[in-house]
């Protein structure tokens, strides 16, 4: 019996008992090469998912804290946007991975346990959600417009009309894309109607730790966009 192996000829090379040329050889090796380049090049998944138990516990207890730890935690993943001159005006990005929803959940709910972090996420899907605040302008307000002695506010849903783009080289789809409105609440007890928070989730398996550009597109033709650093990220 031989052993397996490569030996050189005049026509080529002899690989297990076959012959192959020098040329076909090469191209051989260059291929390997590429594919080699490729899967190490090749963007990975920034985050843990389904949660462990363990991180559930970390991210609740960093919730818990409620100090500065927390807060510069929390700072990578909201970006505060300027007004406009005109159009709505789009305040607030915020990226919410599954780890730092936990800790927001915890951070905000005063009797909330370790063990009810734990029931409440573990294995939960992946999701990561970009929330986007809209508020109303001098010049985009509330009142839509004007019939007789009435007037006609925009609808609830208004922020369906705006769009939300979520790009790593590519255009990411969103699973879902959801929204309610906000009111703000006077001394009188009245409600103002005030602007909208806008939702989109997207498949945590779709998302890589590398930059992603979000981008906001208001019906008026308004354009804001802000880049995050999702390896930043938990």
């Amino acid at each position: 019996m031989h052993a397996f192996g490569v030996r050189s000829n005049i026509g080529g090379l002899t690989v297990g008992g076959a012959v192959i040329s020098h040329r076909a050889f090469g191209r051989c090796r260059i291929l390997i090469a590429l594919v080699c380049i490729l899967f190490l090049a090749s963007p990975v998944s920034a985050y843990e998912f389904p949660l462990s138990s363990e991180s559930i516990r970390q991210a609740y207890f960093l919730g818990q804290r409620r100090d500065e730890a927390t807060v510069h935690f929390m700072q990578r993943y909201v970006h505060h946007l300027p007004v406009p001159k005109s159009g709505p005006y789009i305040a607030e990005v915020r990226v919410q991975t599954p780890f730092a929803e936990v800790v927001e959940r915890s951070q905000e709910t005063l009797t909330y346990t370790a063990q009810d972090a734990v029931e409440e996420f573990l294995g939960k899907p992946g999701i990561i959600r970009i929330s986007t605040k809209i508020y109303f302008t001098p010049s985009y307000t509330a009142i839509l417009r004007s019939e007789g002695k009435g007037i006609v506010l925009r609808s609830e849903d208004f922020w369906r009309h705006f769009k939300v783009r979520f790009i790593q080289g590519r255009d990411i789809p969103a699973e879902t894309i959801r929204g309610e409105p906000l009111f703000s609440s006077s001394g009188k007890g009245m409600r103002e109607f005030i602007g909208a928070e806008l939702h989109a989730e997207y498949s945590i398996q779709k998302v890589y730790s590398t930059t992603a550009e979000i981008e906001i597109i208001a019906p008026t033709g308004n354009t804001v966009e802000t880049i995050f650093d999702l390896s930043k990220t938990r």
